[in-house]
């Protein structure tokens, strides 16, 4: 009877370890099954940025030549804003943000063609092309 009580013990024993294994590979299963989900949409937001880049013209800036005409400067105000600015002169060749000023140079000399915005992004200040 011992033998016969033995053997059912491991049976059992056999049974409730097949039926964990069985619970761990179907929640396995479930967490591949979204890993997988969240792969494709990550892939199809890649692809959809991807196109956005792909049609635009090109990714490098392309600077205007209309801030060499003073004309232009001449129209430029104290107070106006960065977007006002860009729309007169186009893209600065570079762009210095200190901690009270920040400057927007146009000419790849950056002793003039300079504008100086303020704190709360207006111009404060500008000097001509020569």
């Amino acid at each position: 009877m011992k033998n016969g009580l033995s053997y059912f013990k491991k049976l059992v024993f056999m049974v409730l370890i097949a039926l964990f294994a069985y619970s761990l590979s179907a929640n396995q299963s479930d967490e591949v099954k979204n890993l997988k989900a969240r792969i494709a949409a990550l892939e199809n937001r890649v692809a959809k940025l991807e196109a956005l880049v792909g049609n635009s013209k090109t990714n490098e800036i392309e600077y205007s030549e209309k801030w060499k005409d003073r004309t232009i400067w001449r129209k430029l105000k104290i107070g106006m804003t960065k977007d006002q600015v860009r729309q007169l002169l186009g893209e600065p060749r570079k762009i210095d943000a200190g901690s009270v000023l920040t400057s927007w140079y146009y000419s790849k000399e950056t002793s003039h063609c300079k504008i100086s915005f303020n704190s709360s992004n207006r111009i404060y200040g500008w000097t001509e092309p020569d």
